[in-house]
């Protein structure tokens, strides 16, 4: 997604140089190798998708400097590819070196899955799921070009954390506490928070219509 927000319409727009599409080409290629090489080759996929990709990105950006113009940026855009830029590095930050887990006791007994969910669990998906749709339904009614493509964003940013905050706060309610603590936890709470402020963001695609 950052690729293709903020390095194909430099390496691909009017006017830039062959040697730029070239360069966003292989950034391209190297971001799209590198997770399918993490599993067997973890450090030469790690150089891959970040010391040469975003070589090659920078690359591209020098070779293609007419079109990052100020005049030619689009602030929504930027601001979605600055999003797009953060979960890329989000996504490469774990360690270079993996700490080998031991052999499992084969003589340990495995675990049995719940015979039941915990008590409103079914519930609080079900509402964040809803919720969630509703929103992403709410966002194709913008109508104003200049407003839809952050009503999008902004819906599946909303989206999206509400399902995961509903799913922790469901799967939270399950786990077993001693009998001095049955007051909420702090991953509970932090859940909780995010739910509701994304539901305010709700809202606020809603007032955008």
């Amino acid at each position: 997604v950052a690729w293709m927000i903020t390095v194909a319409p430099a390496g691909f727009g009017r006017g830039a140089p062959v040697s730029a599409s070239v360069a966003a080409t292989l950034a391209f290629l190297c971001g799209i190798a590198a997770p399918l090489l993490a599993a067997s080759h973890r450090r030469a996929a790690r150089h891959l998708g970040i010391s040469a990709f975003l070589a090659l990105v920078t690359l591209t950006w020098l070779l293609a400097s007419p079109s990052l113009q100020p005049s030619r940026l689009d602030p929504v855009r930027a601001a979605i590819g600055g999003i797009a830029w953060g979960l890329f590095a989000l996504s490469w930050r774990d360690r270079w070196e993996v700490r080998r887990q031991p052999e499992p006791d084969p003589d340990v007994p495995l675990l049995q899955p719940r015979a039941h969910l915990p008590p409103l669990a079914a519930v609080i998906v079900a509402f964040g799921a809803l919720v969630s749709l509703a929103i992403l339904v709410l966002a194709w009614r913008v109508r104003d070009p200049d407003r839809a493509l952050l009503a999008q964003a902004v819906a599946v940013a909303c989206a999206v954390a509400l399902i995961t905050a509903a799913s922790g706060v469901a799967v939270a309610r399950g786990r077993r506490y001693t009998a001095g603590a049955r007051r909420l936890t702090h991953r509970a709470v932090r859940q909780l928070l995010v739910l509701i402020v994304f539901a305010v963001l709700g809202a606020v695609v809603m007032m955008l219509r």
